[in-house]
């Protein structure tokens, strides 16, 4: 059972990383998306 956290959580963060930092490219794609958005309303 200790083998198998370790193992995984060797894995993990490379994981978490890889999904955040797509996340995150998601989020200010959608913060422009937005942004010009209300620049063409207002």
């Amino acid at each position: 059972m200790n083998e198998l956290m370790r193992h995984s959580n060797m894995k993990t963060p490379l994981f978490w990383s890889e999904e955040s930092r797509f996340s995150f490219n998601g989020i200010k794609d959608a913060l422009k998306k937005v942004n010009r958005f209300l620049s063409l309303i207002l």
